[in-house]
């Protein structure tokens, strides 16, 4: 069965505060042959939104796309500069086969990990600058 746990007629939100019914409280009705309002962006919100486009692509948006309109602002990153771009090229594939001996008792197989917290040398607030991780292979507790 089914059991229905309900707040006072007091203690409940109003409909308007509630993401779905405030959606369907507050919509607006406007007939499709209005134009819209073209969206405003900057060539690096323009990378973003448009899934991570190409330079080359940024610069034809005013003569292709109907409904954005590029406005100044910092340029459009390159996929060299771009982190989730870079990782999209990456072409090396991360091996997810089980190892070919599976550790049987604890700490019999574990992997360690020397991390560099900040690339830059520096040290962080409390003077680290690296991390030692460790992990057990058959309980998969973590150290670091």
């Amino acid at each position: 069965g089914h059991w229905l746990m309900d707040a006072e007629e007091a203690d409940r939100l109003k409909a308007t505060e509630l993401h779905t019914f405030a959606v369907a409280a507050r919509k607006i009705v406007k007939p499709s042959h209005q134009e819209r309002t073209p969206l405003e962006v900057t060539p690096a919100e323009a990378h973003q939104v448009l899934g991570h486009a190409g330079e080359r692509a940024i610069e034809h948006l005013k003569d292709a796309v109907d409904g954005i309109k590029l406005i100044e602002g910092p340029p459009a990153p390159g996929w060299k500069n771009c982190e989730a771009c870079i990782g999209a090229k990456l072409s090396k594939m991360v091996s997810r086969r089980p190892q070919r001996k599976p550790a049987k008792k604890p700490f019999e197989q574990i992997s360690i990990d020397l991390i560099q917290l900040r690339k830059t040398g520096k040290a962080c607030y409390n003077g680290d600058k690296w991390l030692f991780h460790c992990v057990d292979q058959y309980s998969k507790w973590h150290e670091a």
